[in-house]
């Protein structure tokens, strides 16, 4: 239990604002002046049972190739029922896998996969095929929508994942309305969309 509460200690100085924050004028100048923007994203595991919501994020380089991004912390149990606010640089990302924890118990939700393996260190040279891409630019507030995670049984203890995407749902943009109506009310909404031949099945 200890290593839990590190890790939620942790995550709270990831990138990711989870809270609904105000973003006035000014915050926005700060966003265009610092080359940032905000992605709101929420995903399935926002309404399971999982104190801790993680997602592993990629970036596209020079050369098309999706590249060792950022494990993200998306939710942790104190959060209020609004979409993860994430602060990124503008560029190409893709998302390759989600991880939920409660307790002792973690369940891994492996979207995409590595196809190159770089260092283990730091994971540079590590390359991804991802199931799912979105972008942003200077300044923007992107809403990318839902993914939604879901599994079929195959046999003893195996499963198939497939990756939805979806709107947010509307109670949670409700809920950020109410705390930030002008993040809400300025933001672009521009779904992920799904790879050409993902790693796991992926629909829109």
């Amino acid at each position: 239990m200890l290593r839990f509460f590190v890790l939620l200690a942790l995550a709270a100085l990831s990138c990711v604002t989870a809270s609904a924050e105000q973003l006035d004028d000014a915050a926005r100048a700060k966003l265009r002046a610092e080359n940032k923007s905000i992605v709101l994203l929420h995903t399935s595991m926002h309404e399971s049972n999982c104190q801790l919501v993680q997602a592993r994020l990629v970036q596209r380089d020079g050369s098309g190739r999706y590249v060792q991004g950022d494990l993200v912390t998306l939710r942790w149990g104190f959060d209020a029922k609004v979409p993860s606010q994430i602060t990124l640089p503008p560029g190409d990302y893709g998302l390759v896998s989600f991880r939920c924890q409660n307790g002792s118990w973690t369940r891994s939700f492996g979207a995409g996969k590595q196809v190159q393996t770089g260092s283990i260190l730091d994971g540079s040279g590590s390359i991804y095929e991802p199931t799912a891409t979105f972008k942003v630019g200077r300044g923007e507030i992107v809403d990318i929508g839902s993914v939604q995670m879901h599994t079929s049984s195959t046999g003893p203890r195996r499963a198939v994942f497939t990756t939805v995407i979806a709107p947010i749902p509307p109670p949670w943009l409700n809920n950020l309305a109410i705390a930030n109506p002008k993040l809400v009310r300025d933001r672009i909404v521009r779904p992920m969309s799904c790879r050409p031949n993902p790693p796991t099945p992926c629909r829109s």
